[in-house]
């Protein structure tokens, strides 16, 4: 068993991946429509495809934490939120 972050008790580790890729990309597209940039945009930015960016903000990518750590850097904007207790 597994808690996420939403504290919602779930059983397979990809559920838990799902629903946090979904708001990662919500986050992603927030940005992006604040700051007026395409996917292109931020694809170049990032050194990547904008088919790639069409993917991750389809929210179903599996990102990895490099991935994320760029687009925080690419867009300026705190994508994951770190608790230490």
């Amino acid at each position: 068993m597994y808690l996420c972050s939403t504290t919602v008790l779930i059983a397979e580790v990809g559920c838990v991946c799902m629903l946090s890729s979904r708001k990662i990309a919500i986050k992603v597209a927030m940005a992006m429509k604040q700051q007026g940039l395409s996917r292109q945009d931020v694809a170049d930015r990032m050194g990547c495809s904008p088919q790639y960016i069409s993917k991750l903000l389809k929210g179903t990518e599996n990102l990895s934490l490099e991935t994320i750590c760029k687009l925080e850097d690419v867009l300026n904007v705190a994508i994951l939120q770190y608790e230490f207790t």
